[in-house]
């Protein structure tokens, strides 16, 4: 899934919470759709790699072994 499919995915649905509610939605119910959206999004993309087969928590565990890599580098480097 692209970044900016899920971008125009979310300003669409944000479109027609404001178009329900006349136009009047708070900064903060918007902030917590955008969150919930995101959340979703993530679900679908986890979704999405196990029906692929692809093993989804290694790959998170990889991912963040490989950050906590790179930040023990830039931290060596500051020394």
């Amino acid at each position: 899934m692209k970044a900016n499919t899920s971008i125009t995915i979310d300003e669409h649905v944000l479109d027609r919470v404001r178009e329900v509610s006349n136009g009047n939605i708070s900064s903060f119910m918007e902030r917590a759709a955008r969150h919930e959206l995101m959340y979703l999004a993530g679900q679908a993309v986890t979704e999405w790699e196990r029906r692929r087969g692809n093993d989804v928590e290694a790959r998170a565990l990889a991912d963040l072994e490989l950050q906590q890599a790179a930040m023990g580098q830039v931290r060596e480097t500051e020394r």
